[in-house]
Formats: C-alpha cells, structure tokens, sequence
C-alpha cells in the first residue's frame, strides 16, 4: 500500500450536499491537514454539476500544523451545495500558488443510513495531487450491476479554461448487449455525475475517454470515478479509473 502525497495542490473527484432516494441525504465529510510550521492560506474553489460562468470560491487560512475538518464541508466551509469537485491550492498573500505549501486531505461521502438515521454508511473519496490529474482514457472494473446496487459515473472538468467533451462506454460480458455509449460536454471547472445501467453482469466494464479537440489534441486536467450504491441502505464504494493508451 502506497502512502498519500501531500502537495500545495490537490483535488478532490466529488463532494457535496444532495438529498438522494430511498431516505439517504449525502454530504462531505472532509479534513485538509497544513504540514507546514507556519500559517498557511488555501484557495477553495467547488466546481458545480454543469458548471458555473463564477464558481463558488473561498480562501481560508489554516495555522501552523493544524487542520481545517467539517462533516459537511461544501455547505459549512464552501458554502454552496449540490454536487461538484474542489480544488484546493496553497497560496500566497497575492493569490499566486506557494511552491512551498504542504497540504493533506481526506474525505468521505456519508449518510444517515434509512431508515431511522441512526448509524450512517460512507464511501471514502481519495484527495489527490494535481500532478496525479492527467488522463485521456480511464477504465473501471470491479463494480456490481444488479437491482440491489445502483451505478453512477463522475467526471471533473479541472481545466479553468477549456470546454472538453467526454465518452462514457458501458460493456461486459453478455455477447447480446451492445455497449451503451453517453457523451457529456462540460466547460471549465465543471462536473457530472451520470447514472450507467447494464444487464446483471459480474464483468462490468466502464470507458472514460476524453475526445479530441476539434484543432487537435486532447485536454488532460479532469478526473473520473465510479460509484456503486446498496439501493436499500445507501451504502456504498468508490473506485477511480485505470489509465489506458487513448483510442
């Protein structure tokens, strides 16, 4: 097992505040760790579903080897809702990123578990480097497709300034199936969450794969992950994507 970098910039793939079914209400457990011995400020910026022409943004400033923690981050720290990604950047007194910020996170998705709320189900969210965020194809395995378990699909957009357009690929093993394709365009610093059905299939497999630009090339800076979620209970598991050689 590999141990968890710290960076002057990190991402996280999904966070939020959203009421979901079945009695479930989802919300971001997360903690950013400063390791350095001095104060340090971090820019906060959420990037909503469907993007946003001015997304919600906050600097914070967290002491001396000292974290910054709320179970309900994006409403009480951010404070928007919904359902996005965030990214978080060291800086200085002028906004421009420290090269000698040190910062930590952890997060985890939660819910009151239905239906009296008494215990709560989560699925932990990886906080991630911004030098891990360069992909142009992702595949998932391992996930469950049956009606006891519900299956979604995110993607961040972290580029700031370029629309990107992204083709999700659902396939498995039934031979009578065709793979279901989506497509989703998002612009800057912009997420989705896609809902992705199949036949009951222990070899589901998703493709993430980000398009070409219509001059050429292809953008790098997003993220994918793919969740699975108990139908009864809420409960829950997260995987991100392995990287592949592009199309």
């Amino acid at each position: 097992v590999a141990g968890a970098q710290s960076s002057n910039y990190l991402v996280i793939p999904a966070a939020g505040d959203v009421v979901g079914g079945n009695g479930t209400h989802f919300r971001s457990d997360i903690t950013i760790y400063n390791l350095r011995g001095q104060s340090q400020r971090v820019e906060l910026v959420f990037a909503p579903a469907g993007g946003s022409a001015n997304p919600p943004r906050r600097t914070v400033l967290i002491p001396p080897l000292s974290t910054l923690s709320s179970e309900n981050f994006v409403v009480e720290v951010i404070g928007s809702t919904g359902l996005g990604a965030i990214t978080l950047r060291a800086v200085d007194a002028n906004g421009a990123l420290d090269p000698n910020g040190s910062l930590y996170g952890t997060s985890r998705i939660w819910t009151p578990q239905p239906p009296d709320g008494e215990g709560t189900t989560s699925q932990s969210m990886p906080v991630l480097p911004q030098s891990e965020v360069n992909h142009t194809h992702l595949v998932f395995v391992g996930h469950r497709q049956s009606q006891q378990y519900r299956n979604n699909v995110g993607i961040a957009n972290f580029d700031a300034t370029t629309t990107q357009t992204f083709r999700i690929t659902v396939s498995g093993s039934v031979p009578t199936f065709a793979p279901v394709i989506h497509e989703v365009t998002l612009p800057p610093m912009a997420t989705s969450q896609i809902g992705v059905q199949w036949p009951d299939d222990p070899e589901l497999r998703v493709d993430v794969e980000v398009l070409p630009q219509p001059g050429g090339g292809r953008g790098t800076f997003w993220l994918a992950y793919m969740s699975s979620v108990d139908n009864v209970t809420g409960d829950s598991w997260s995987t991100l994507g392995v990287e592949v050689a592009p199309r």
